[in-house]
């Protein structure tokens, strides 16, 4: 059987969807995939993270598809002079296109974040629902919290319609498409979050080691010192904090305050792709650079030698490093409105186990409590069977 996996441009669905193909490749060697991207900015940021590039290698995956064969002096020709807008417009048709005879043979599964709701594509789906799956595009879910920030000053009260069907795979019950779901009789299929699974940790632990000691090395990370990550998502921009650039005011405090109070630390900190990087680096420099490190390494794999992960403002990566069992500290600076709907903790509180409301001196003690505690070790992982979960066949 062959996968059609369709991500979205944001990379959590490409994060979210891996565990999931790992899960079936498992179970069925012979399956085969092909992960397609919206973006070449999206490749690009997969191919950056080298544990999400090893696991598409591991599988066997091919990273999007030419729209002619490679193997063929007319394909090698036309890919090489065709290009620009032109270009990306007959890929995209002939991967659609290939995509549908595959399915209409029975040959071909779809997995998908929203591509095959297009206008032009939905009655296709309809025909063959039980071979498009479309998954929650972000596998740790939402709650009250985020999902009042994602409305915030727009007063979103929309009605969701759906143009296709197909089977939803929801790893929340508050998905905003599953009401609209269940109007056109649509499967819907619960399930954990899909990095939370033991298909991923047993990944990370045995299949990325080497990756996971080379990046170490390059960092320049040992036992002799503490480690501290910090995870980043945008610096500026935020316009439901009091100030649009609260989380850098917080990242700059945080800085500061490691440099002064755990001078022996290395301080790896790991950017978002919408983290502005010159930005990143000015704001570096400005600390002294020495024992400062950055990372592109998956947080899972970051996780594994970091005493600590301090954020600025909630980031799902957070959520990773909470299911490796390493402490996770969110020191920021919440608005007041937040915190009256949050109930003074994280907008994830399940995955932040130390809410810091801009106190250094409780964020000194608490980090200090970390380290002389030590990690508990405790993992959350849940064993998942995707192929059985789906109803898929071997």
């Amino acid at each position: 059987m062959m996968y059609y996996v369709f991500v979205k441009d944001k990379l959590i669905s490409t994060d979210s969807i891996l565990p999931v193909c790992l899960s079936i490749y498992n179970n069925a060697p012979n399956a085969i995939f092909h992960v397609i991207c919206s973006t070449q900015k999206t490749e690009e940021e997969i191919k950056k993270n080298f544990i999400l590039n090893h696991c598409i290698s591991l599988i066997g995956a091919s990273l999007n598809l030419e729209f002619f064969s490679q193997q063929t002096v007319i394909g090698r020709v036309c890919n090489s002079f065709i290009r620009g807008e032109l270009r990306r417009k007959l890929r995209k048709i002939s991967i659609v296109t290939k995509t549908a005879v595959l399915v209409l043979l029975g040959k071909a599964t779809v997995f998908h974040f929203g591509f095959w709701e297009h206008p032009k594509l939905a009655w296709f789906t309809r025909l063959f629902s039980r071979k498009f799956f479309y998954f929650n595009g972000n596998c740790w879910g939402s709650s009250d919290a985020i999902t009042y920030i994602d409305n915030y000053k727009q007063r979103r009260n929309e009605k969701i319609n759906l143009r296709g069907k197909g089977v939803f795979v929801a790893f929340e019950e508050h998905w905003p498409l599953l009401a609209a779901a269940k109007r056109r009789d649509c499967r819907v299929v619960f399930s954990p979050s899909s990095r939370q699974s033991v298909v991923w940790r047993d990944f990370v632990e045995h299949q990325c080691q080497h990756l996971i000691d080379a990046e170490m090395r390059k960092l320049g990370i040992t036992g002799n010192h503490p480690t501290v990550g910090i995870i980043l998502s945008n610096l500026d921009g935020v316009s439901w904090m009091e100030r649009p650039n609260t989380p850098e005011i917080m990242f700059k405090k945080t800085l500061k305050f490691l440099r002064e109070e755990f001078t022996t630390a290395k301080i790896i900190i790991k950017p978002h792709p919408i983290t502005p990087i010159e930005r990143l680096h000015e704001i570096i420099r400005k600390n002294s650079d020495k024992n400062i490190e950055i990372t592109y390494l998956h947080a899972s794999a970051m996780a594994k030698f970091c005493d600590f992960v301090i954020c600025n403002k909630f980031s799902f990566a957070m959520a990773d490093v909470w299911a490796e069992g390493t402490p996770t500290v969110e020191f920021t600076k919440y608005p007041s409105h937040l915190l009256e709907k949050t109930k003074f903790s994280s907008m994830r509180s399940e995955f932040i186990d130390h809410f810091i409301q801009d106190d250094i001196v409780a964020l000194n003690e608490t980090l200090n409590k970390i380290l002389t505690d030590k990690k508990s070790g405790n993992q959350n992982f849940i064993d998942i069977d995707y192929q059985k979960l789906l109803g898929l066949s071997g």
